[in-house]
């Protein structure tokens, strides 16, 4: 529930205050829809690697982080099938309807190859294909399901996107492509980042330093301010709200892709496009630093004194052959106030102590 429904909500929220911020700025709809789109996702990649590099991804606070970024990986691909439509403002209701069948056509496309034909297909390659065979099968089947978003107006991030998921629903065959892909994967990535390096003039960076990292500061507040108030909205205990909302208040590399579509859509100018490289850079190169600070949860000590904490109820059992006497308990303990109630059972006689324990 904190994962799905409070993922989305911060996501919902985010995208809804970029958009009052950006027209309030003076700035198009479609362009404050576009930057709520691009505040909304934190890097999957270097949440997960400090995770692992602190033996905390089955902790309490991992597990719920991966989660939120579970949700947001999902969300990325509706993301991809919409971005389409902030190409014009003159026509956005003629390119949201076109998005929209595209998007249903492609998704019952896919639906129906990866129920009826894949999993056949995958087989087959297992018994029969060589590794080499089975590894080019794979890219062959992700660069399909490119070429046919492409030819349905949408992202080609979208079909490579849904190519990946529709392996994932065959686990034995998403764990075996994973091994055949992963050396493209990560050459792919490397050409990834050296393309954006290509793009990014250093000068520019040099120059205007102080405003990629007035932005790059902004975004984390704004991000944190948002995240934080959900989280404890589903009574998480402030600790651990913190923890979580800092850990996502960065930019993902996502954040790359974003601003390349945004030029190529003409909703940014080269200075814009320029700045939210950077900003995306500077957030990234943060993001490590962020998550070992909100690793130990005395770092928020200081805040946590400034604000309300609502008293935690424990409850225990004890002998009635403790008590001296038959009528109800209220006191007062160390921790705070606690009540009592005996209750009598043919067997057993206990005594139910609630203690209403006040944060200090």
């Amino acid at each position: 529930h904190v994962a799905v429904y409070g993922g989305l909500a911060q996501q919902a929220l985010t995208i809804v205050l970029a958009v009052a911020i950006s027209v309030g700025a003076g700035l198009e709809l479609r362009q404050g829809v576009f930057i709520g789109l691009y505040l909304c996702m934190a890097s999957t990649a270097v949440v997960l690697r400090c995770l692992q590099e602190r033996h905390a991804v089955e902790s309490q606070l991992g597990v719920l982080l991966l989660a939120v970024l579970l949700v947001q990986d999902v969300s990325l691909g509706v993301f991809l099938g919409l971005l389409p439509v902030l190409r014009s403002a003159d026509q956005l209701s003629h390119a949201l309807l076109h998005t929209t069948v595209a998007l249903t056509v492609f998704g019952a496309v896919a639906y129906l190859a990866a129920r009826h034909l894949l999993a056949p297909l995958l087989r087959l390659l297992d018994s029969t294909a060589s590794a080499e065979l089975r590894a080019l099968c794979l890219f062959s089947l992700c660069l399909a399901c490119v070429a046919l978003t492409e030819h349905l107006g949408l992202s080609v991030e979208l079909g490579a996107f849904a190519g990946g998921v529709a392996l994932a629903s065959a686990p034995r065959a998403s764990h075996s492509a994973l091994a055949h892909i992963e050396p493209l994967r990560d050459v792919f990535s490397a050409f990834f980042f050296f393309a954006i390096g290509l793009v990014i003039d250093p000068s520019y960076l040099l120059q205007n330093f102080g405003a990629v990292v007035f932005f790059g500061v902004s975004l984390f507040l704004l991000k944190f301010l948002v995240a934080a108030p959900v989280l404890a909205a589903f009574n998480l205990p402030l600790s651990e709200c913190l923890q979580c909302s800092v850990s996502l208040a960065h930019i993902g590399e996502f954040g790359f892709v974003l601003a390349s579509k945004g030029r190529s859509l003409r909703l940014l100018d080269q200075g814009a496009f320029m700045l939210m490289l950077g900003t995306t850079a500077f957030s990234l190169c943060t993001a490590p630093y962020l998550l070992s600070f909100s690793a130990a949860p005395a770092n928020f000590e200081p805040l946590l004194r400034l604000l309300p904490r609502k008293p935690v109820v424990e409850m225990c059992e004890v002998s009635s052959g403790m008590l001296t006497s038959e009528s109800e308990l209220v006191g007062l303990t160390e921790q705070g106030r606690c009540g009592g109630q005996r209750s009598t059972s043919p067997t057993n006689s206990v005594v139910s102590i609630a203690t209403l324990v006040q944060p200090k």
